[in-house]
């Protein structure tokens, strides 16, 4: 074989594993035809049962920070615009109590654990403020950005009756607190079912969801008005990831990630969503993230821009 003929068969080689590598790390979000997770929604519908008049009324929303990530590392295969991330807290109004969804993170853990976010103050400040307030605290998982603030509270144990967490959530608080060690006051709770559904307030349901972190569940809330409300913490970044059946890239997981997210069934509990979406229409799904979603559900008025009886928190 001459030289020409070995210089071309050997770019040819390399351009055959250049996009074989570029097909497996930011192309492939396949899933798979048959998940392996159920979400049990009848199960969930069941335990929400509750006195109508202390179920949730209104849903809140305050941004604690935003970030641009490039499409195709939010969902596999995907390249346009950036996306906007919105790191958000949820709250829930009801006459029995305000039921807090994730706290978000203080200045100190957004400069050591998501540098390149836009720390928003303002939202940050209602979000300590309603903790206070809070009659039920839950998370959907142990990363900096859902519950980073929890460990560096200034009144942990004033808060402690209203957190309701697992044992992997407790146990992932250590990283956040100033000694590296878990506080006492959540030493101490008694921890929810890592693997079975739990009702945490009324209308409220935390369902395990094992893969994005140990501790990552979903949050299944009955309305008063009658609808229903899924909160998916991080499964999905975009809506997009269940409208185009496609989900994170590995470069995301396994590379960008600071703590890899395990692949297999975060694909199956995405499947598993895309499933229930077209069983259940009426059943509104929230990811975290979905900062255009977000907007749209403020437009739409059915969440509410900030926590609305707290302000600037100044």
């Amino acid at each position: 074989m001459s030289l020409g003929k070995r210089i071309g068969l050997g770019l040819l080689m390399l351009l055959v594993a250049i996009g074989g590598l570029a097909y497996y790390f930011v192309i492939d979000g396949g899933l798979p035809s048959d998940p392996g997770f159920n979400f049990r929604i009848d199960e969930l519908r069941t335990l929400s049962e509750a006195d109508p008049a202390e179920l949730p009324q209104t849903i809140e929303v305050a941004s604690v920070g935003s970030r641009q990530l490039p499409s195709f590392a939010v969902e596999a295969g995907l390249f346009s615009e950036n996306i906007a991330m919105n790191r958000t807290s949820f709250r829930l109004k009801s006459d029995w109590g305000d039921t807090l969804i994730d706290v978000g993170m203080d200045e100190t853990v957004w400069e050591e654990f998501s540098p390149d976010d836009q720390f928003n103050a303002e939202g940050f400040a209602q979000v300590r403020q309603a903790m206070g307030k809070a009659r039920r605290i839950i998370v959907t998982h142990e990363h900096a950005d859902h519950m980073g603030f929890l460990a560096r509270y200034d009144d942990l144990p004033k808060v402690a009756a209203a957190l309701r967490m697992t044992r992997e959530q407790i146990a992932g608080t250590a990283k956040y607190a100033t000694d590296g060690a878990v506080p006492a006051p959540l030493e101490r709770l008694t921890p929810l079912s890592s693997t079975e559904p739990s009702i945490v307030a009324p209308g409220v349901v935390v369902l395990p969801a094992s893969g994005h972190t140990p501790g990552s569940a979903v949050i299944f809330v009955r309305m008063q008005d009658g609808s229903e409300v899924l909160f998916l913490g991080d499964i999905v970044w975009n809506a997009s990831n269940i409208r185009n059946e496609r989900g994170r890239s590995r470069l995301m997981q396994d590379v960008l990630m600071p703590e890899p997210e395990e692949r297999s069934p975060v694909y199956n509990q995405l499947a598993a969503l895309i499933a229930l979406a077209h069983e259940e229409p009426e059943l509104l799904l929230i990811p975290s993230h979905d900062d255009a979603l977000i907007k749209e559900l403020v437009s739409d008025g059915i969440v509410s821009a900030g926590f609305q009886d707290i302000g600037d928190g100044q």
